[in-house]
């Protein structure tokens, strides 16, 4: 069970440690710590914020073992150092399609990034997979299904870091993305 014996209390022979010490020990650490856990439990940070206004939204109840996971897996987020990976892309055809919009779009006076490309490549990813698009609220027992796709995008300005949110990135088209991420 993984069990530190130093901090177990026998009560056997000469305070050896039972199957019953260990069982014990185990009950109690796991009741302490779900005590603990339901009192430190972050996924409330969010449940004054009512999605609502900001689109379409359907609240929903978690089963058993989807409010246990979140449970844990909120405290996994809080606990384990975070790692970044970089991963490569050959975006070669991509970057060939961006240049090619350029020249249509300099009449326009507007420039298209990658970083348009991106979001629609995200909100395609949140589309399909809609767990993704998810708030957890009521002491992580229920969650909010978010049916609007507002993407925020971390820049780097004089004033320190800002995440400026690009509302309804499903209805826009790359030159309108273009041009909201231009006037941030």
């Amino acid at each position: 069970l993984g069990v530190d014996l130093s901090l177990v209390l026998g009560s056997g022979l000469r305070g050896r440690i039972t199957r019953e010490d260990l069982n014990n020990f185990v009950q109690h650490q796991l009741s302490a710590s779900s005590k603990n856990h339901s009192m430190s439990y972050e996924g409330d940070a969010d449940s004054h914020i009512d999605f609502a206004q900001f689109g379409p939204i359907e609240t929903n109840e978690l089963t058993k073992i989807q409010s246990i996971t979140s449970k844990r897996l909120q405290e996994s987020w809080a606990k384990v150092p975070h790692v970044t990976q970089f991963d490569d892309a050959e975006i070669t055809e991509l970057e060939e399609f961006r240049k090619s919009l350029n020249l249509q779009s300099k009449a326009k006076n507007l420039k298209i990034n990658l970083t348009a490309f991106l979001m629609k490549a995200v909100f395609f990813c949140l589309k399909s997979n809609p767990k993704f698009n998810r708030s957890l609220v009521d002491q992580g027992l229920s969650y909010i299904q978010k049916d609007y796709f507002h993407i925020g995008i971390a820049v780097d300005t004089e004033k320190g870091l800002l995440v400026p949110v690009i509302r309804d990135v499903d209805s826009k088209g790359i030159f309108e993305l273009a041009n909201e991420i231009g006037n941030i």
